[in-house]
């Protein structure tokens, strides 16, 4: 072999050495739970769903929500850990608001993030009446640190928003309305940093996203 020929196969051999101590020192360094990639984002606001053609099931519709409106309904950057999930059925019993804890008439489930961050869903098992819609609207208004929000889309008719201080660091909105004999309600949970316009926004396509998985299905043939 000649002088030349040596030279060059030794620093082919020493490049390739050194590409795998780079590729394995990098392999070493990334940390194994970096943060999720940011999910597609949710892709339809509630101003362009009619809601009062909507027709919702008055039944267990957790496992019909996809995963990725679920992730970005939560964190729509993208997510640091896992999200915990939480559901309860027709006659569990539950924690069925903050204070209360009973057995169930509705069907619920929510994803909570590292951060407190969450999303949430649920609907009514018995139907409800126009009468008592309007006063379960009512009835939303009297939490403390709750307040109704304006000039947003509504979700079915009787319908009503709020927004409420979970905490020092976290609001809550949450839409509730009556489609067909159906009293659904979806809410997110985000930090006080948002402007409070895009967690409304988030809020509203988040309960296009239940709206889809609530709408009655057939069983295949």
């Amino acid at each position: 072999m000649s002088r030349r020929r040596g030279v060059l196969l030794a620093l082919l051999v020493s490049a390739a050495l050194t590409a795998v101590v780079v590729f394995v020192g990098l392999r070493w360094v990334l940390p194994e739970d970096s943060p999720t990639p940011a999910p597609e984002p949710l892709a339809t606001p509630l101003a362009d769903i009619d809601t009062a053609a909507v027709t919702v099931m008055r039944g267990e519709f957790c496992d019909h929500l996809d995963e990725d409106d679920i992730a970005a309904a939560v964190a729509p950057e993208g997510l640091e850990g896992e999200l915990t999930a939480a559901s309860y059925g027709d006659g569990d019993v539950a924690r069925v608001s903050e204070r209360v804890r009973d057995v169930a008439h509705e069907y619920s489930c929510t994803w909570t993030a590292d951060d407190a961050r969450s999303a949430r869903a649920w609907v009514f098992t018995p139907p409800v009446t126009r009468q008592q819609a309007r006063a379960l609207a009512r009835s939303t208004l009297a939490g403390t640190g709750c307040e109704p929000v304006a000039g947003v889309p509504g979700l079915g008719q009787p319908t009503v928003t709020t927004s409420c201080r979970t905490d020092r660091q976290h609001t809550t909105v949450t839409m509730r309305g009556l489609l067909g004999d159906a009293w659904l309600s979806c809410s997110v949970t985000g930090t006080r940093a948002e402007p409070p316009a895009d967690l409304v926004d988030r809020t509203g396509r988040w309960c296009v996203a239940v709206m889809q998985a609530t709408a009655p299905r057939t069983d295949p043939e």
